[in-house]
């Protein structure tokens, strides 16, 4: 896990992966983080490619460019 950011309660969780593309076993922190943490409302893999997409129950892959755009 890269990121955890806490508000209050609740937390959002992120991995960050350099790579254009990801794979599932880039998801284990993430799985095992939202599993172990209820107070966690999403995690969410960030990586450079170009597709945002649900992965699973509170779980995205999001472009680092759109994390990181301040348009």
């Amino acid at each position: 896990m890269d990121f955890i950011i806490e508000r209050k309660k609740h937390c959002i969780a992120i991995e960050v992966k350099a790579a254009a593309r990801w794979s599932e076993s880039d998801l284990a922190s993430l799985k095992v983080f939202l599993e172990s943490t209820p107070s966690c409302r999403a995690a969410i893999l960030a990586y450079n490619g170009t597709q945002t997409a649900q992965l699973g129950k509170k779980m995205w892959a999001v472009p680092l460019r759109m994390l990181l755009s301040y348009e």
